[in-house]
């Protein structure tokens, strides 16, 4: 129908064009102005991810599902998920949208950012980048920032598995630590009118963890998220067998036993003739519930003058606690006494326990050996064939002697049972409170790494 006839204008024809205009004009409108919804992954039913195996990362607060045939591998704020042909991965940084768009792209190998949109994870908003690739293949990323790193998911958007990893992805909820401020000086318990000092007994406390690199095996540490406290990480969960603890029930507060080392702190005997015996203690503990039984063990360890350590060395006080020898922590050890600790009060945030047995550190022998070794026979030499009245001299066959107990060869452990209960765990030594044989209470000469204090994280 033409728009003029015979010299006339065809308005009816004119009108519905017009109208028609307006009708996609104001639709295209519409479209180009409507409000962007930031974009969010695809809902998985649960059964579709029932039978796949979690990974969590405690270290930057995050868990994910992953099918049971894809391989996890990675380090270092990385962690790849892989399956032959269809890698993807989430990396933690410290870097800024920007400066991440800046440090991809490289234009001369066709490597640019092309798309950039609004999207949400876990209820956390950040932007889903598509990028070009040197070979012509789109990568796509996933940039959310949260208590200020960065968190960056490399994929595919085209690959369905890896929508579906993604919708698994979940934020840790964080958890608080208490407030612990540790002690300068040395506490006294309230049921003790007097308190006397001691200059024969001097303890220097060495906390398990205090000094990684020089423990074996090396302990796992966890910083939980937006803290700078290094706590050891002790899984309830975890098989105990080879794994970095006291043992399968209890754990040390003091360095533990290795293989090669029995570990504990150090006490230093300075006065030979002194009679004291171990009568209680005083911890400072942020929360009691996470540990259900505590009790104290003694021992003295022979090898540790052998190896020539200086307790005014800090390298060789290190060395005094993780002493080497090649048979065991057991072979140059002599136990002392070990006792339950019995709770009795707690005042002024200290918790104040007795031990069940008191335990005398004075006449103690300086020789690993009881046995008079001059007469053991010369055809003994603690060999298979040895002829069985031998075994009466196994002892000299280990045998070592110290010179005195100055040096800190008398080892003090305090271990704990945790509780079923997740937590962090602070805990330092307020004072040990030591008897004579007339009664009278004294405390010993702290050393100068008193305010240190024990942390761990029961999970």
């Amino acid at each position: 129908m033409p728009f003029i006839t015979q010299g006339k204008t065809n308005w009816k024809l004119l009108l519905i064009i017009i109208i028609l205009a307006i009708i996609v004009g104001g639709g295209a409108l519409w479209y180009v102005k409507r409000p962007e919804q930031p974009y969010q992954p695809p809902e998985i039913k649960k059964s579709e991810t029932a039978s796949w195996k979690t990974y969590k990362n405690e270290e930057y607060g995050y868990e994910i599902k992953y099918p049971k045939d894809w391989e996890l591998t990675g380090s270092e704020g990385k962690t790849n998920i892989s399956y032959p042909y269809k890698v993807m991965g989430i990396e933690v940084r410290d870097i800024t949208l920007a400066d991440f768009i800046k440090e991809y792209e490289k234009p001369d190998m066709g490597e640019k950012i092309i798309k950039q949109e609004d999207y949400v994870l876990d209820n956390i908003e950040g932007v889903k980048l598509t990028a070009t690739t040197g070979l012509g293949i789109d990568r796509n990323y996933i940039f959310i920032i949260k208590n200020n790193k960065s968190y960056i998911i490399d994929f595919y958007d085209f690959e369905p598995l890896h929508l579906n990893i993604i919708s698994t992805f979940k934020f840790l909820e964080e958890i608080k630590t208490a407030d612990f401020t540790p002690l300068k000086l040395p506490s006294s318990p309230s049921f003790i009118k007097s308190l006397n000092n001691s200059k024969d007994v001097k303890i220097d406390p060495h906390y398990e963890g205090d000094y990684p690199g020089f423990s074996w095996p090396e302990p796992e540490f966890y910083t939980p998220a937006g803290s700078s406290e290094k706590f050891l990480s002790l899984s309830k969960l975890k098989e105990r067998s080879g794994e970095y603890a006291y043992g399968p029930d209890y754990n040390s507060i003091f360095n533990p036993e290795g293989s090669h080392s029995y570990g504990g702190t150090p006490i230093y005997l300075l006065n030979k003739d002194s009679k004291y015996s171990v009568s209680f203690i005083g911890l400072k503990i942020n929360n009691r519930d996470l540990t259900s039984e505590l009790k104290i063990e003694f021992g003295i360890d022979y090898m540790g003058e052998q190896i020539g350590k200086s307790k005014s060395s800090i390298i060789a006080s290190i060395f005094s606690i993780d002493t080497a020898y090649a048979c065991g922590p057991g072979l140059y050890l002599r136990p002392v006494g070990d006792s339950n600790l019995i709770f009795v009060e707690e005042s002024n945030g200290i918790a104040w326990y007795r031990l069940e047995k008191p335990v005398a550190i004075y006449n103690l022998s300086l020789s690993y050996c009881d046995q008079d070794c001059s007469s053991k026979p010369s055809y003994c030499n603690n060999m298979a064939d040895d002829p069985v009245e031998c075994e009466d001299f196994w002892c000299c066959f280990y045998n070592s002697s110290i010179s005195s107990l100055e040096n800190g060869n008398l080892r003090m452990h305090i271990l704990y049972k945790p509780n079923d209960k997740e937590g962090f765990l602070k805990l330092q030594m307020a004072n040990l409170i030591l008897s004579d044989p007339a009664g009278t209470y004294y405390q010993p000469i702290m050393g100068e790494y008193f305010d240190h204090y024990y942390r761990a994280y029961l999970h």
